[in-house]
This record gives C-alpha cells, sequence and structure tokens, in this order.
C-alpha cells in the first residue's frame, strides 16, 4: 500500500453497550496501527476508544459543561491559564450546540500529570464577543504579535463570519482578527484548522484552513491567511463534486497533521462527515494536491462525533494513550456495530490487488463495485473465514466499491471506498477483425481507447513496422481510423495493430485484425462475341479478361478447334457447317468469370455469313462510334452504306 495515503485503516473496534438515555459524549482516541510496533496496534487496524465519558476505557469522569463541544485543540505545553496543566492539554469550545447556541466555555479538557482537569475548573468567559462560535486550532508561531494563541470562527451578530483571536492566560481575552474570505466575504463556516508548513502547491505556511457551506449547499475548502486585508491565491476545492466524493456532504470537521508522523501521509488534512446514508460519522482523509483523488472516506466509526483533532506526543497518563493519533469527541451508538474500508491508492489499468475491510462486530463482510471499471473476486464462499476480495481494474476512470456487513438487521452498516485507475484501455478494436476486399477497394480499421490522461497517439503496424500517411493511399496511421483506398495485393496481411499512447502512461497494443485484399472475378473483355470461320480453312479466336486469369475454358466447341487452357487461345480447323454458342470461363484465385461466344461456321466456297449477334447499335451526337463486321468464309472486303452522318468504314476489315 502507497505510505502517502492513509491506507492503514482497515478495521474498526467497535465499542457499545450503554443505553442511549445514559449516553454521554465521550473524548474519543482514534489509534491508528502503523508499520512499527509503536502503539501497539497491527499494521492496518484502528482502534476507537473512548477515554472519557461514556464507554470510558478505563471508567473516567464525564465531561462537565458541556458534552457538544463546538471545537477542540490540541496543546503540548502550558499555557499559564488558571493553573491549567504544564505539558499536553486539549482545549475546548462548549455550546449547547454548535454554532446555533451562545459559547460557553474555553478550557482544558485532559493533560498529563493530572489525567483529568475538570472542563469546568478551567473556564474563562470570551466576554465582548456576542455571537456564536466554531471550530478551535492552536496557532503556535508568533502571529500578531503573540505566539500559542487559538484561532477560531466567531458567528458574529450581524451575519457574518470572522477569523477570531483567543489568547490565553490568567485573563484570557479574545477579539475579531479579519471577515472570513476576504475577496467574497463570507459567513455559514463550520470548521478551522491551522497548518505551521506548506500542504500543497500553492498554500502557504502558518495558514488557517476551513471549511464552510455555499449558498448551493456544497461544502468548499479554503485557505484562510491570518494577515489582516490578505486572502489566498488558491481557489477553495469543492468537496461535495470532488473527485472521490460521489455527492457527499455533512463535513463538520478538519484538522492537519504535520511532517513526521509513522501513521499518516505527510501535510495531510482528515475530516468527520455525518453520513446521510448509515446515520453515523465518518473518518476521511482530505488531499488537495492538484490531480489526485480529493476526499477519501476511511472508517463508520459507528456514531456521531462533533470534533477531530491530531496528536503527536503521548496522551493520557503517563502517556498510556499512546502517540501519534486523533481524538474525537462524540457519542458511539449503542450497541455499536461499524465497518472500516483502508483508502485505496490510485491504481493502473490491468492492476489486480487485494482489499479487507472488517466490521467490528467480526460478522462477514462482502464488497461489490457500485460503480466503474472494475471486477472484485471473493477468495471463497459465504461463510469462510479469513475472506477476502480481489480487484481487477479492466479500464481507466473511478472505481467504487462498497463493503457491507452480511446478515439481517445490518443494512446501514456499510462504508463505500473510491479510486481512480489511471493509464490507457482499448476498448474496442480494431474492427472488423477480419475482412475481405478486393483489389481498389477502400478498407477501414476502427479503434475505441479511453485513458487518464485521454489518448493522444495511434501508431498503427502492419506486421510490426509502423505504418506511415501515404496519399491515395493510406489515412490516419496516427489517429483512432485508418483507412486503406483503392488498396493492392500487398495490403493483404493477418497482422494489423496499434499502439496507444498519451504520454504519461505506458502505452498500450491492441490485438491484431486481419484484412485480405483479393483481385476482382474477371471479367471477359472480347468485343464483339461473335467470331466466323469456314469449312477447311484454319481457325483462332483468343479469349481476353481483367483480373489475371490464371486458366481459360470453352464448351462446347465446333468439330475441329480446341482451346489452350492456360492462354485461352482457341484454334483448329473447323470440319462441319453451323452456328454453335459457346460458354468461354476465365478464372483466377477469387472465382470464375463467364461470357457466351458464338462461332458461325461457314461451307467452303459460298459467300461469307455475316455472323454479328445482335445486329444492332447505338451511339450518341458527339461521342465516338465503333462497330466491326463478322462474317464466314473469310471476307476479303466489306461494305455498309448508308452510313449516319459522320461514320465510315474500312473496307479491309468491316470496321
Amino acid at each position: 500500500m502507497n505510505s502517502r495515503t492513509l491506507l492503514v485503516l482497515s478495521a474498526l473496534v467497535a465499542f457499545g453497550g450503554v443505553s442511549a438515555s445514559a449516553q454521554t459524549s465521550a473524548f474519543t482516541s482514534v489509534l491508528v496501527g502503523a508499520a512499527t510496533t509503536g502503539g501497539g496496534t497491527a499494521q492496518g487496524v484502528i482502534t476507537v476508544t473512548p477515554r472519557i465519558g461514556a464507554g470510558a476505557v478505563p471508567s473516567n469522569q464525564a465531561l462537565s459543561v458541556s458534552d457538544n463541544l463546538a471545537g477542540m485543540a490540541y496543546v503540548a505545553g502550558n499555557l499559564g491559564m488558571n493553573s491549567g496543566p504544564t505539558s499536553i492539554a486539549f482545549y475546548g469550545l462548549g455550546a449547547a450546540t454548535a454554532p446555533a447556541s451562545a459559547f460557553t466555555g474555553y478550557g482544558t479538557i485532559i493533560g498529563p500529570p493530572t489525567q483529568v482537569v475538570q472542563f469546568a475548573d478551567a473556564v474563562t468567559a470570551l466576554t465582548g464577543m456576542a455571537g456564536t462560535f466554531s471550530g478551535l486550532t492552536f496557532v503556535p508561531p508568533a502571529l500578531f504579535a503573540r505566539a500559542n494563541t487559538f484561532f477560531t470562527i466567531h458567528h458574529n451578530i450581524n451575519g457574518t463570519d470572522y477569523l477570531a483571536q483567543i489568547v490565553p492566560g490568567a485573563a484570557t481575552t479574545a477579539a475579531d482578527v479579519k471577515q472570513m474570505n476576504v475577496a467574497s466575504g463570507g459567513n455559514n463556516y463550520i470548521a478551522l484548522t491551522f497548518a505551521t508548513t506548506s500542504v500543497a502547491a500553492g498554500y502557504g505556511a502558518n495558514s488557517a484552513y476551513y471549511l464552510r457551506t455555499a449558498s448551493n449547499g456544497h461544502t468548499m475548502f479554503g485557505e484562510e491567511i491570518p494577515a489582516a486585508g490578505a486572502d489566498s491565491t488558491v481557489a477553495e476545492v469543492d468537496l461535495t463534486s470532488a473527485t472521490g466524493s460521489f455527492g457527499v456532504a455533512g463535513f463538520k470537521a478538519l484538522t492537519w497533521v504535520p511532517a513526521g508522523s509513522t501513521r499518516f501521509p505527510a501535510s495531510q488534512f482528515y475530516y468527520l462527515r455525518d453520513d446521510s446514508a448509515t446515520g453515523n460519522t465518518v473518518l476521511g482523509r482530505l488531499n488537495v494536491v492538484a490531480g489526485q483523488r480529493t476526499i477519501s472516506d476511511i472508517a463508520n466509526l459507528g456514531g456521531v462525533f462533533k470534533t477531530l483533532e491530531y496528536s503527536f506526543d503521548g496522551t493520557g497518563a503517563s502517556s498510556a494513550w499512546g502517540t501519534d493519533q486523533l481524538y474525537a469527541t462524540g457519542i458511539l451508538a449503542s450497541g455499536a456495530q461499524s465497518v472500516s474500508f483502508a483508502a485505496i491508492p490510485d491504481h493502473n489499468v490491468g492492476d489486480s490487488f487485494v482489499v479487507t475491510p472488517t466490521a467490528s462486530s467480526g460478522l462477514e463482510l462482502t464488497v461489490s463495485v457500485i460503480s466503474g471499471p472494475a471486477t472484485v473476486t471473493p477468495s471463497g464462499g459465504p461463510g469462510q473465514a479469513n475472506r477476502i476480495f480481489t480487484v481487477l481494474t479492466t479500464g481507466p476512470g473511478t472505481v467504487k466499491l462498497e463493503a457491507r456487513q452480511a446478515g439481517p438487521g445490518f443494512n446501514t452498516n456499510w462504508l463505500n471506498q473510491s479510486f481512480n485507475v489511471v493509464g490507457l484501455a482499448i476498448t474496442s478494436g480494431p474492427t472488423p477483425a477480419t475482412q475481405t476486399i478486393s483489389v481498389g477497394d477502400t478498407a477501414t480499421l476502427t479503434i475505441v481507447a479511453n485513458g487518464s490522461p485521454a489518448p493522444t497517439t495511434y501508431q498503427w503496424k502492419k506486421n510490426g513496422v509502423s505504418l506511415v500517411n501515404a496519399a491515395g493511399h493510406i489515412a490516419g496511421a496516427t489517429g483512432s481510423v485508418l483507412t486503406i483506398s483503392n488498396a493492392v495485393l500487398g495490403d493483404t496481411d493477418a497482422n494489423y495493430t496499434v499502439t496507444v499512447g498519451n504520454g504519461v502512461n505506458p502505452a498500450v497494443n491492441s490485438t491484431a485484425a486481419s484484412l485480405t485484399v483479393n483481385v476482382p472475378v474477371p471479367v471477359i473483355t472480347n468485343a464483339p462475341l461473335s467470331a466466323a470461320g469456314t469449312v477447311g480453312t484454319p481457325f483462332s479466336f483468343t479469349i481476353t479478361a481483367s483480373g489475371t486469369p490464371t486458366s481459360y475454358t470453352a464448351a462446347p466447341l465446333p468439330a475441329g478447334l480446341s482451346i489452350v487452357a492456360a492462354t485461352g487461345v482457341i484454334s483448329g480447323t473447323p470440319t462441319t457447317v453451323g452456328t454453335t454458342n459457346v460458354l468461354l470461363g476465365a478464372t483466377n484465385a477469387t472465382g470464375t468469370g463467364n461470357a457466351t461466344l458464338v462461332v458461325t461456321v461457314a461451307a467452303a466456297g459460298v459467300a461469307p455469313i455475316i455472323t454479328n449477334t445482335p445486329l444492332t447499335a447505338g451511339g450518341t451526337v458527339g461521342t465516338a462510334f465503333g462497330f466491326t463486321i463478322t462474317a464466314s468464309g473469310l471476307p476479303t472486303s466489306y461494305s455498309a452504306s448508308p452510313l449516319p452522318a459522320g461514320l465510315s468504314i474500312v473496307a479491309a476489315t468491316g470496321a
């Protein structure tokens, strides 16, 4: 699996058993397995463990003041606030609902050496800030002449959202810094995080990043430069329509993971969103690198969670909770049964790989292709232990897989995962796979290919040798259609192929198509098709035909005559008076062409007999005309009168 993608999440341990009426929010760790043994989890496993509140392990105090946090931020150090902890701590914004009700608190949630510092013990009211608040993020660098402060979203009573700074200390203060998203003005901001390094091309270091709901209902991700009057030069990303989103909505929490993590790729964002299909909160990864899949759902958490934050350091008493993990606050569903599905890296066309989503219940899962060019084959029949699923990509595009928990009553226990298939694929052709034409005809071969990026080159080959365009004969040798016009015998070949490329991925080769070019069936061209002879006088007639015949036939022949099959010459000395209709044949590899020759044999010493059949001819004014008299008896001269104006006869030949 690709280390730059959050692929290690593939299983979720569920916690339940607390009745819904007794549940309150839990402060929960989301531990992600790593390649190392650090943290005590295996590669590819995610463990969700309530630490404070409902279902906490071990049992601990409930969050007081507010179970529904509007924001949470991690701090590794003492902020000198109301005798707060001297090392790792989490701070929160408390509100009955977020952001609809008034801000009610700000303080330490947890931090060693005291495992739980009651939220109420450290409440500091933010005075002079009418309105409500969403999102909370810690800002370690010195911005606005003060290091180690917080940012939050202030929903001001005038209906506009502001980036506000909270300065912690014995007398905590808060003030608006700037209107959110200066260029367009803004409201409906719902989540906030802060990144100390550049997260992608165009995004700067020491910037705030947000989620907001646009007027069309889409969730937008963007950068908020803290300096007053400054605005990001990078366009917002529409998460509702971004690659991998499939139209999802319900985003509500955002956190940033810096470089140095062993479980997460560097400089990535992670989100929470409420999934309308399952009713649960989904954890996912947000990637803002251009040209890559933007969002990837990772785990159906089996409950409803409100906030999300990342901690690199050890947490819990004596760091017992481990390092390098996510934290969330919310409520696990009673008897929660959840599904986790590792994020899948992009693959090439034709790749085969295994996916192993898991269910917290331990029950069997099924995996199916919801959309896109791929197939899924399970390792064995239903009920088989440790069942795995092999995915085969069949073409470029975006594939959506669904992992669903088997058994009745679990219709909402499923999770979708998507990935891109890049590369090239030939989906049809060359077509037709076989065709036969005649010399001088036109043939076309067509290829259909697609890819990501799209195909840009088509190199046709004949017997492995690249073809080039030749005016009047071969056209389109670098396009998706190859045209062979005025075909010649040399075009006959059983191996026409094409190589398709896009300049990015490895080129792909088609299967072979065969083209057979035949000469036409011979056509006998003698005119007129009549001949005359005289008994006792030598006779000769040669069959002429197109199509390069290899043999000739003539039957029945008058007595005394015969044919040379190889040349088509009919010769001999007639012995019998009469008229014979002779069927002529000219044959090549394609077939045989026929015509009828009328042979008239006259008696010796009698006047010639004209043998033309038919004895009619037509012409057009201004167009050349020709007709030749044929007769028995070896005429020595011919005549014809009266002739139409413009015509004359050659007496010696009868033309």
